[in-house]
């Protein structure tokens, strides 16, 4: 966790803020476009709060007060270039160097309890704040010549950042109702600069765990996934277990055996989620590593291919996960993993392993990652992890073999064996493979020339 912030570090860190912001060209841009429209604006929200916690960032969110499309069409025409509009919420989008910058009009917000998008009402730099999601994303710094790095944070914010504390401005309750996802991003941020939520927070993310499903499951696996890819995941996976919200999230899924259970197992791999997630960036990966202790805990079926393609597909079905090649990703990761435990239980012959590489060998290293994550298993089975390990290097290197594509052709066979078109041919690549993996012969096209040549196919 961030240690905790000292007022004389902070009053530190607010000085340097406004020195820094003043450097940044777009924003002395945007503060003189305001000083001749008449216009009051203000930056706000995780800028500011990264900045506090040593962190960059380059997303800036900026309130505007009065004569916002005034001020948005000078600015556009200073810069030459067009904003992204959203009228009926009053924002506009704006890309600069290597910043993404927000203009918002400072507004209110009220809701229909059947939605999350809010009805929008023009309004006060205040109730701008107060709709805001927590406490340390409404601390708000003036770009206004007048009175340019003045803080105003009327909820505390700058407070709940020395205490690594996720609040809400107002009552939790109807922050959450209001806003559903609020309660996930919630989490999400939790993971992501390692703050505790507040216990009033919990309780209302627990109270109102019903109202996620008014929620898209497209927007709410796109926070789960940031989740994942946090530095510490496990912040999250726990908040969302003991928040039930995990339960709301992935009860569609038939194939996920009980939900409490999936919840146990979870719960069990808390370490090994931060392991993987600090290995790697790629979200499938941390997908299959999730689901690979979920789907094999029903050991009845654990080499039925179908079975576990039935999972999979029925967990990327209902939870809407782009399958394509993340589908097939994630199941020849859980797969391999399968045939690897089926090595290991066995000898670990040279055959096995050219087969194993022939089959896997893109992937192999994601598939040993996830037994780096089984340290509690007895010494024989990590000594013939060791062993395995090194034969795998051992034969892709002196094999040259790392995944099976025939070093020659369908039609190269075909003129020597003087053969048409036919089945005939997979059945000689077939032959081919089983000799590799045999040891019969090496990864070699002078070598399987030969053999193909000296091959009897009566």
């Amino acid at each position: 966790m961030h240690k905790n912030y000292s007022n004389d570090i902070l009053l530190k860190s607010l000085s340097e803020l406004k020195n820094n912001i003043s450097k940044i060209e777009i924003i002395s841009i945007i503060s003189f476009i305001a000083s001749i429209t008449n216009s009051k604006i203000y930056l706000i929200g995780g800028f500011i709060r990264d900045f506090l916690l040593s962190k960059q960032s380059n997303d800036i969110d900026i309130v505007i007060i009065d004569n916002t499309y005034n001020f948005i069409k000078k600015l556009s025409n200073f810069l030459k270039k067009k904003m992204k509009s959203y009228k009926r919420f009053g924002t506009f989008l704006l890309t600069y160097n290597s910043f993404k910058i927000e203009f918002v009009e400072a507004r209110q917000e009220s809701y229909n309890i059947n939605s999350r998008n809010p009805l929008i009402k023009k309004s006060n730099l205040y109730e701008d704040q107060k709709r805001r999601d927590f406490t340390i994303n409404t601390i708000a710094f003036s770009l206004n010549n007048d009175d340019f790095g003045i803080i105003i944070d009327p909820f505390k914010g700058i407070n709940d950042i020395k205490k690594n504390i996720i609040r809400t401005p107002i009552d939790a309750n109807k922050t959450y109702s209001d806003d559903p996802l609020r309660m996930i991003r919630a989490i999400r941020i939790a993971s992501q600069i390692n703050f505790k939520i507040s216990n009033n927070s919990l309780k209302s993310i627990k109270l109102n765990k019903n109202r996620i499903l008014i929620v898209s499951i497209e927007r709410i696996i796109d926070e789960f996934n940031k989740i994942l890819l946090t530095n510490k995941p496990s912040i999250g996976i726990k908040y969302l277990i003991e928040t039930e919200l995990f339960k709301m999230i992935f009860f569609k899924s038939k194939s996920l055996i009980n939900i409490d259970c999936v919840k146990d197992i979870l719960n069990s791999k808390l370490k090994n989620i931060d392991f993987i997630s600090n290995k790697t960036n790629d979200i499938w990966f941390i997908w299959a590593f999730l689901l690979h202790d979920i789907i094999l805990y029903d050991k009845k079926n654990l080499l039925s291919r179908k079975y576990i393609y039935n999972i999979i597909s029925d967990i990327f079905s209902n939870l809407k996960l782009p399958k394509k090649n993340n589908m097939k990703f994630v199941y020849r990761i859980i797969f391999s993993y399968l045939n690897i435990m089926f090595i290991l239980k066995n000898n670990i012959e040279d055959y096995i392993i050219r087969e194993l590489i022939l089959d896997y060998g893109d992937i192999i290293k994601y598939t040993m990652l996830l037994f780096k994550t089984k340290i509690n298993q007895s010494i024989i089975f990590y000594k013939k992890i060791k062993i395995l390990k090194t034969k795998i290097h051992h034969i892709m290197k002196y094999d040259s073999i790392s995944l099976w594509k025939s070093p020659i052709t369908g039609d190269e066979i075909m003129k020597l064996k003087s053969l048409k078109e036919s089945k005939i041919i997979g059945n000689i690549q077939n032959k081919i493979k089983q000799a590799i993996i045999n040891g019969d012969i090496k990864y070699n096209k002078d070598e399987i020339i030969q053999y193909v040549v000296n091959l009897n196919i009566r």
